[in-house]
């Protein structure tokens, strides 16, 4: 089973919040249904109030894509796709009594039909920001020395150049009531203007020359958990240690611009291998360094001889989870997701773990899907049943 689905069944636990659930339920094989098992608080010395999710007004959605070659069809697939993810959460279904939908179905912002509702309140304050699969893994070989998103948020798109962004944050920000300071987006869609033409533009752009080994897990960790994401990490010259050089003051400003404590946190990865989020030693280091022959294939490397030098599943478990989590040192330390100021009361709030969901469209071994191993002519069973 690849990494990110054990990580999935890790931190899911029942339960339905309407909203993400209804909309990514058929695509994802993830957890945005079902929230992050109950959790205390942490105590401080100051005032901190715990938010429940029956306040969510707010979606801060980070898409983590992976960005290495063979994921060009997969992001077009996505881009596609990001009209109903999109409209689903801005202009729910008008639903009768039974709890069915109405046909036609009214324009955004319009009337639901007499004798039908929304399916729930309309979010009109949403994030939506990308970040991609590529740390660079260690800067270790190849492509991997050349490329290097280090978990910022990004804008580009697939002519080279940026997509317009909210207040220049590299992110999107759905704003139709006018809220924010500066006012976000208003338009959904108008032509090649507006909220989904810039998300679609945005997605295509994270593009496919990417690190080969894909670190999914450890890019969104390094966005929105590490408590000093590094800027750069290097080998100390005698080629015996990786050490952490500089904290990326950059990206912890991309994070204090996303992220609100009181909003719900989505996460959705999207990436078609195993994640390959390396620990940060010489010895992975040097693992990653050896040259690509049949026995050590780069593609294969991370599922089988890297595997005891990947980062354990509870560092993201934790993040997911916990108030409080290790830094790269070793010690405990307030955990950013869960750890902010309310914008309105200026008081410390810890947020809900049931504000916070995860969920990967990912890839499963073909030999998962296959109804016989030994006979492929009789095709593959649904990923559903397979499971």
């Amino acid at each position: 089973m690849l990494r990110h689905e054990r990580l999935l069944g890790r931190v899911c636990a029942r339960g339905a919040f309407s909203a993400l659930s209804l909309v990514l339920a058929g695509a994802a094989s993830g957890c945005l249904n079902r929230p992050i098992e109950p959790l205390e608080p942490r105590s401080t010395s100051t005032v901190t109030d715990r938010l429940s999710n029956s306040q969510v007004d707010k979606i801060d959605l980070l898409l983590v894509i992976d960005s290495s070659r063979s994921m060009g069809d997969k992001q077009q697939v996505l881009a596609d796709a990001v009209p109903d993810l999109v409209k689903r959460l801005v202009a729910p279904v008008c639903v009768d009594q039974a709890d069915r939908a109405v046909e036609p179905q009214p324009q955004p912002g319009a009337e639901c039909p007499p004798g039908s509702v929304r399916e729930f309140e309309p979010i009109l304050d949403i994030h939506i920001g990308i970040i991609s699969s590529d740390l660079g893994a260690l800067d270790a070989i190849g492509e991997c020395k050349k490329s290097n998103d280090r978990g910022h948020l990004l804008d580009r798109n697939d002519q080279g150049g940026a997509v317009p962004t909210y207040s220049g944050n590299h992110f999107l920000a759905w704003d139709p009531a006018g809220k924010l300071d500066p006012p976000g987006e208003s338009v959904l869609e108008n032509g090649d203007q507006g909220l989904i033409p810039s998300l679609r533009e945005m997605v295509k752009g994270v593009g496919e020359v990417g690190c080969g080994y894909e670190a999914p897990l450890e890019s969104w960790y390094r966005f929105l958990a590490d408590p000093s994401p590094p800027k750069e990490i290097v080998v100390t010259a005698d080629g015996t240690q990786l050490v952490r050089k500089e904290v990326d003051t950059d990206l912890l400003g991309q994070r204090a611009a996303f992220l609100r404590p009181d909003s719900l946190l989505a996460i959705i990865m999207l990436t078609d291998e195993n994640d390959c989020s390396i620990q940060e030693n010489i010895d992975a280091f040097n693992v990653l360094r050896i040259d690509n022959t049949e026995e050590h294939r780069t593609n294969l490397r991370c599922f089988d001889l890297a595997k005891p030098y990947l980062q354990p599943l509870d560092r993201y478990v934790a993040a997911l989870k916990d108030p409080m989590i290790k830094d790269h040192q070793g010690n405990s330390v307030p955990n950013p997701i869960f750890s902010g100021v309310d914008p309105e009361s200026g008081e410390s709030v810890v947020r809900d773990p049931s504000l916070v969901f995860v969920a990967g469209i990912v890839g499963v071994p073909w030999q998962d899907l296959a109804r016989d191993r030994d006979d492929l002519t009789r095709a593959s069973r649904t990923p559903r049943s397979s499971r």
